[in-house]
């Protein structure tokens, strides 16, 4: 992460400090969480949201990631799901950090 970036994560950070660490909280609480879930994550909840709307919105995140975790895994180990082969030729994007060179190498569409 740049200098710039933690200064502004720092920064955004402080700002919603109070509302973060309600959220936080309040997920605790109510849900079982992976320390993935910390201060970085939230955030994108709290910003221009109650904190009600803030907590179902980390509460439906979180569902989902537990529900998606074998893609999410798949897709940090950088392995394509065999039940997404049919598809990928159409996709537009690849998983970070696939570039057409490795895609070509590591993937037959037969």
């Amino acid at each position: 992460m740049s200098t710039a970036a933690a200064s502004d994560l720092q920064t955004l950070l402080a700002a919603n400090a109070a509302q973060i660490d309600s959220l936080l909280a309040s997920v605790h609480l109510s849900i079982p969480y992976p320390s993935q879930y910390d201060e970085v994550w939230a955030p994108r909840f709290v910003m221009g949201r109650s904190d009600a709307e803030a907590l179902e919105a980390a509460k439906n995140n979180i569902v989902w990631r537990t529900e998606k975790a074998e893609m999410l895994a798949a897709a940090g180990r950088g392995e394509r799901l065999p039940r997404f082969a049919r598809i990928e030729r159409y996709v537009a994007a690849g998983y970070h950090p696939v570039t057409p060179q490795t895609l070509l190498h590591s993937v037959s569409y037969s």
